[in-house]
């Protein structure tokens, strides 16, 4: 549950909306709006994996930081790619979370990806939580990992190129145009009601 109260009159958000635009492009802010709101599904209807990619200053950071104060700080983890791999405690960290967002991630740190296909594939996995017997289950964590350019994937299967959706944030803004109270404007309860 996110801990944010439904307002009816609250149905747009127009300093996100902007946000969104100069970010990705109007023709592509739905696909934010989507993200966002994939999120609070507790299941994995569409096995997708998501990068948020393009250089350094076009928002992919702000984003990500909307993107957790709206689902809240207990609703998301920050497990590495890797660590989901060879950490044999990393999927109990992301047992009952809404979302997975890990930002700048390594750009070769996807040697192997079973367990990551297997999360987004709504497989069982095992889970081992510290000092408790391991146990089978499901996670819903929407897998959402950040990088100024996309990782090398050494796995070149169907089964890993069609959960794969890249989203790319393109518009880079110059250093006298970036906009240091931001996130407050992105964050008010109205904006995150809207969204």
């Amino acid at each position: 549950k996110i801990n944010l109260e439904i307002n009816e009159e609250h149905k747009e958000c127009p300093q996100i909306d902007k946000f969104f635009s100069e970010s990705v492009g109007e023709e592509y802010k739905d696909i934010l709006y989507d993200l966002c709101a994939y999120c609070l599904f507790k299941r994995y209807p569409y096995s997708k994996l998501f990068f948020v990619y393009g250089p350094a200053n076009t928002g992919k950071s702000k984003f990500l930081e909307l993107l957790e104060r709206f689902l809240g700080k207990e609703n998301y983890c920050s497990v590495e790619p890797q660590d989901i791999q060879k950490d044999i405690h990393a999927t109990a960290q992301m047992l009952y979370k809404m979302a997975n967002i890990v930002s700048d991630i390594d750009y070769d740190s996807l040697d192997n990806i079973n367990q990551v296909k297997k999360i987004t594939g709504e497989d069982t996995i095992k889970i081992r939580e510290m000092y408790k017997n391991p146990y089978n289950g499901r996670l819903f964590a929407k897998q959402i990992f950040s990088t100024n350019k996309l990782p090398i994937v050494k796995e070149k299967t169907r089964a890993w190129y069609r959960r794969v959706y890249t989203i790319e944030f393109s518009n880079i803004i110059s250093e006298d145009k970036i906009d240091r109270f931001l996130m407050e404007k992105l964050t008010t309860e109205t904006e995150l009601q809207g969204l």
